[in-house]
């Protein structure tokens, strides 16, 4: 908490929005639903947790790479910029809806 109101985020409100975004971006991501959303908004979510809990680590990208790989939030952020790059994908359930609609 402490470090959240040393960095002027509001602790409660980051908590309330990330809890959410988890708790509802899951289960669309899962579905294969809004893939590309929910991916940049956990991307957004890591970014600023990279900036509160690891600038030092976010700032060494290009000096000290080792740094930057070697946090937790490194591995969220990556696999939440992959689907927002590559979206749900050609078997799930978005994709299918889609062809379908094409062939009706």
């Amino acid at each position: 908490m402490k470090l959240f109101k040393s960095l002027g985020i509001p602790a409660a409100f980051n908590a309330l929005v990330v809890s959410d975004l988890e708790f509802v971006g899951g289960p669309l991501l899962i579905a294969g639903l809004a893939s590309r959303l929910t991916g940049f908004l956990l991307a957004a979510s890591m970014f600023v947790d990279y900036w509160a809990a690891g600038r030092a680590a976010l700032l060494s990208v290009l000096f000290d790479s080792g740094k930057f790989y070697g946090t937790d939030a490194y591995t969220f952020l990556f696999a939440s910029l992959l689907v927002l790059i590559f979206g749900a994908g050609f078997l799930l359930n978005a994709a299918i809806v889609a062809r379908w609609r094409k062939l009706a």
